[in-house]
Parts: structure tokens; sequence; C-alpha cells
């Protein structure tokens, strides 16, 4: 299985901001692209490079750096 490398995710991320600033894109929500089983660290190098690339512009880009299922713990039992 391939992993995620810098230089392609800076391509992709580049190629987002365009596509949404092209398209008028008011907002993107992300997730921490990347760094699960792209293996790549989240604070060394994913992150920075979100910050760096995801400018203050005319699209609004909110990543969620945690995931939290409200129902997770409050789940109905489950039909057998």
């Amino acid at each position: 299985m391939y992993h995620a490398t810098l230089p392609y995710l800076r391509k992709a991320v580049r190629g987002l901001v365009k596509w949404a600033d092209k398209n008028r894109v008011e907002s993107i929500a992300l997730p921490k692209i990347g760094s699960g089983l792209g293996k790549l660290s989240w604070l060394d190098e994913v992150k920075p490079l979100l910050m760096e690339q995801l400018t203050p512009g005319p699209t609004r880009y909110v990543v969620y750096e945690t995931f939290l299922n409200e129902f997770e713990n409050n789940a109905p039992p489950r039909l057998k």
C-alpha cells in the first residue's frame, strides 16, 4: 500500500485552493488528510503545510483535528 508524501499532498492542496477559488466555494471541511493511513506526522508535516497553503481568502477552510461521534456512548442497543 502506498503512503502519502508531502510533495503530492502539497500539489493536491494547491489544486483544491485553485478549484475553490475558480468555483467560488464558500467553505470546505477537511479531515487530517495524509496523517492517518497516509503515515505523515500531523504536527510536524501536515498541519504546517495546511497552515501555509490554506491562506485567508474567499474560501473558509475547516480542518477537523479530532473526531467525536456524539452518539457513540449513547447509542441504542443493536438489534440481533
